[in-house]
Parts: C-alpha cells; sequence; structure tokens
C-alpha cells in the first residue's frame, strides 16, 4: 500500500510515513485494550516494525554548465556581475548569499 501511494504521487514520503506509524500505533493501543498478553503484543510489535517506511526520493542535483555560466554572467550589469563570480568562485550556497542581502 506504501508503494502504491508513493507510485500514484498522490502523498508525500512524510505523509505515507505519519499515516503508517499512526496506524502501527493505533494497532498497538488496541491490542492492549483487547487484552492480549505482552508476548502477543511483542510478536505484532516485532511485526509491524518491520514494515519499512517510505523513502524521500534523492533531490536531482543540477551544475551549471561553463556556457551557461558565462551567459548568466553577460546578462547581469557589472557590480551584480562581480558578487556573482566571486560567490560562484567559493562554492557560496544560496542561503549564504541570501543572508549576506538582507544585511
Amino acid at each position: 500500500m506504501i508503494q502504491r501511494l508513493l507510485r500514484l504521487g498522490s502523498r508525500g514520503a512524510s505523509t505515507v510515513n505519519m499515516a503508517l506509524y499512526a496506524g502501527k500505533a493505533a494497532l498497538i493501543q488496541a491490542t492492549a485494550r483487547a487484552g492480549m498478553t505482552a508476548r502477543e503484543q511483542a510478536v505484532l510489535k516485532t511485526a509491524l516494525d518491520s514494515q519499512q517506511g517510505a523513502k524521500r526520493p534523492e533531490p536531482e542535483v543540477r551544475v551549471v554548465t561553463p556556457v551557461e555560466r558565462r551567459l548568466l554572467l553577460e546578462a547581469l550589469p557589472l557590480r551584480v556581475r562581480l558578487v556573482a563570480r566571486a560567490l560562484y568562485a567559493t562554492g557560496a550556497r544560496v542561503s549564504s548569499w541570501r543572508c549576506a542581502a538582507t544585511r
């Protein structure tokens, strides 16, 4: 069922995992209320824990080609171009230059 939800794209991995763990917790609580022995509960919990949650897909990493970089830098005004070149040359992260721009 987990794989079907992910394949259909109807739910993200976090949503699917949250529903899975909520279902597991509900079943464990129901067994305690039903009067199952501790051994039976342990067996059920082991079986439930063997069900793997959904994994998030690896993010796509895209690298700017030298031609794209040249075209981008040429399109920028001189002052911005100098900053952009420095950021690119140092490998600054997006969050780094966003923080610097707000100061």
